[in-house]
């Protein structure tokens, strides 16, 4: 493949190790949003409501994009994997 000027080789070992990282983003995404989930509402102690109404879209949002970075990053590995498999058949 090539990139303008950069020119990257694509091989099946490189595709795995890309699926590994892939899986192991996934994972931590994971972890970190179950841990914001895990906090309790009534735990968030702010000086007024408009400060708690922040805190409370911002941890919505933190969810979203943690959680849909998961996803997104199970689809990679998985894609991955599958290009690694066709690779691996056109080598031989």
């Amino acid at each position: 493949m090539q990139f303008g000027e950069l020119q990257v080789e694509l091989t099946p070992e490189k595709a795995y190790i890309g699926a590994v990282i892939g899986f192991i983003f996934a994972i931590l995404s994971w972890q970190v949003s179950r841990g914001i989930e895990s906090i309790p509402e009534s735990s968030l102690e702010y000086a007024n409501d408009n400060a708690l109404l922040l805190a409370k879209s911002l941890r919505g949002a933190l969810l979203a994009l943690f959680y849909s970075s998961t996803i997104l990053s199970g689809f990679a590995a998985v894609g991955l994997v599958l290009l690694a498999g066709q690779l691996k058949s056109k080598e031989k």
